[in-house]
């Protein structure tokens, strides 16, 4: 995030791709990674996603989760919510969690 130690030191080294920040959503890579390229990075993060997303995580995570019983609301709270992230992650737009 611009005026963050990290980004000045990405810009001051020239790790920056560039500084449009309406594309600083935590879904575009906006730096050059060390050991990768940038649409690699992209695609990681995207794989990554949709796994943490999947029907049987998120089930496991909420409704099976060995608490739930202590607070059922909270956690099917939590299965809605992550339901929601499920379907903005299928339509290729990562959630606003920030």
């Amino acid at each position: 995030m611009p005026g963050s130690q990290l980004y000045d030191q990405f810009r001051k080294d020239g790790r920056l791709l560039h500084e449009d920040y309406s594309l600083y959503t935590a879904t575009n890579c906006v730096f050059k990674p060390a050991n990768m390229s940038p649409d690699e990075l992209d695609q990681m993060f995207w794989w990554l996603y949709k796994k943490v997303y999947t029907l049987p995580n998120i089930i496991q995570r909420t409704l099976l989760n060995k608490h739930f019983f202590s607070n059922p609301v909270l956690y099917f709270y939590a299965f809605v919510v992550n339901l929601t992230y499920r379907k903005f992650i299928k339509n290729g737009d990562g959630p606003n969690i920030f």
